[in-house]
């Protein structure tokens, strides 16, 4: 399988035929030899590129869960990572009193904002204990479709549901034996304490998931140093009465990742389920007219003007004064409590190879896709952005047909947030995409 990185180039080519539509424009004199026109006829393409294989190590968020989409199919994910002793040298012999007593071993997880599909279901959360420490693959890189062994049975479960908007957390209780095991090696420093490499040699790391017949949503731990901590609770009763506490907090970052699996049965993508060759691009038709932005599982909406040079057959010299590009979410893909849209899109340059380029720039600011949102009438719904200065350059592009722009949440590729929008394409009845140019003709 290739891996595909954000800044690499990979062949897949996009091939289609489109309907030369006849332009169509109003018109108002500026002088005896110059007209205004007004063009909102030449329609843009979309399409989905999907990556097979994505990095996911070291983005400081865990994901886990479970969701059934129906635009992008079932999603499930897993969090991976280890734990580090406290600091250097900070567990020393001594530093627990002879006559201490173990409370209890918890993993506390705090929730951020970050989630996708139906919070008011509850799931199963569960901790596995991983049997193998995490390694680098391909390109020193850990990746979605990257797998690390581990037990069975879950060491803890917690079944519920979360609140992600009202800062809620996960804890999860470890068995007793296994808590006492680790406040014993503490306590009495053994080798298993002295080095950071020696303890996650003796506890591997953990998997965070959901069970298997759990479907409901996909939550975010986002900033793990302050957010995922391995708690060592005991207390001592000489001369008084006193709680303590020894955190453990994430280690090898490098190492933490997310395990994202997408099922793609019965969807659009159907046919790219377990392609294995990186890349695929899925052009919308008549039974599934839209394409999606959701680059936290791998895909990116792409879209292209084809048809963009077909200007110059109004006048050579047409100059183009204004170009604002509209998309629609398509009527039901979305819901202020679930699959919430996101607030605004980066363009991102791309080309026939399907590589990530630069983001449009106004300025010294991205170009940004702005979400004009009514989750009451969704037929008001849209993203708007004036990209004049894109339109300018393309069209004075041989290849234009070939250029285009990926719509992303992230100005430099993947990202981590699992938001998603479902765009309608041209051949969707109820919402459209449409370019609308403004451009002088001198005569």
């Amino acid at each position: 399988m290739r891996r595909i990185f954000i800044t690499a180039s990979t062949v897949a080519i996009l091939s289609s035929s489109c309907e030369k539509k006849q332009i169509d424009f109003g018109e108002s004199l500026v002088s005896s030899a110059t007209k205004l026109i007004l063009i909102d006829t030449l329609t843009p393409l979309l399409s989905t590129v999907v990556i097979d294989s994505f990095q996911t190590a070291a983005s400081n968020i865990a994901l886990f869960g479970r969701t059934k989409d129906v635009y992008a199919g079932e999603v499930t994910a897993d969090a991976y990572f280890q734990f580090g002793l406290p600091t250097v040298n900070s567990i020393t012999a001594n530093m627990i009193p002879s006559d201490a007593i173990f409370d209890s071993l918890v993993l506390k997880v705090h929730l951020s904002a970050n989630y996708y599909g139906d919070t008011a279901v509850q799931q199963t959360y569960t901790l596995h204990a991983l049997t193998e420490q995490p390694q680098f693959e391909y390109a020193n890189q850990l990746y979605n479709t990257s797998y690390t062994p581990y037990e069975p049975s879950p060491v803890s479960t917690v079944t519920r549901i979360l609140r992600p908007n009202a800062s809620d957390s996960l804890l999860f209780r470890f068995d007793v034996s296994k808590g006492t095991d680790l406040f014993n090696h503490v306590k009495n420093y053994t080798d298993q304490v002295v080095t950071e490499d020696a303890f996650m040699s003796y506890l591997k790391g953990f998997k965070l998931g959901v069970s298997d017949n759990d479907h409901s949503g996909i939550y975010a731990s986002d900033g793990l140093d302050s957010t995922l901590s391995l708690e060592l609770h005991y207390h001592h009763t000489i001369p008084d009465h006193e709680a303590k506490v020894i955190s453990f907090p994430i280690g090898r970052n490098a190492y933490q990742y997310n395990r994202i699996i997408n099922n793609k049965t019965g969807t659009l993508f159907e046919s790219t389920q377990n392609a294995g060759h990186g890349v695929s691009v899925v052009v919308s038709n008549e039974t599934y007219p839209f394409g999606i932005s959701q680059s936290g599982i791998g895909y990116l909406l792409k879209i292209n003007f084809p048809t963009i040079r077909e200007l110059l057959k109004i006048h050579p010299d047409i100059v183009i004064i204004d170009a604002s590009l509209k998309i629609e979410p398509v009527f039901d893909s979305y819901e202020k409590s679930k699959f919430i849209l996101p607030a605004n899109f980066f363009l991102v340059t791309t080309d026939a190879t399907n590589s990530i380029g630069s983001p449009l720039q106004t300025g010294d600011d991205y170009l940004l896709f702005n979400l004009n949102a009514d989750y009451m009438d969704k037929f008001q719904t849209n993203y708007s952005v004036n990209i004049t200065n894109y339109i300018q350059v393309l069209l004075k592009l041989s290849n234009a047909a070939d250029q285009g722009l990926f719509i992303m949440q992230n100005s430099t590729g993947f990202s981590t947030n699992l938001n998603r929008a479902v765009i309608a394409s041209s051949l969707n009845k109820n919402h459209q995409v449409k370019l609308t140019i403004n451009a002088l003709v001198v005569h």
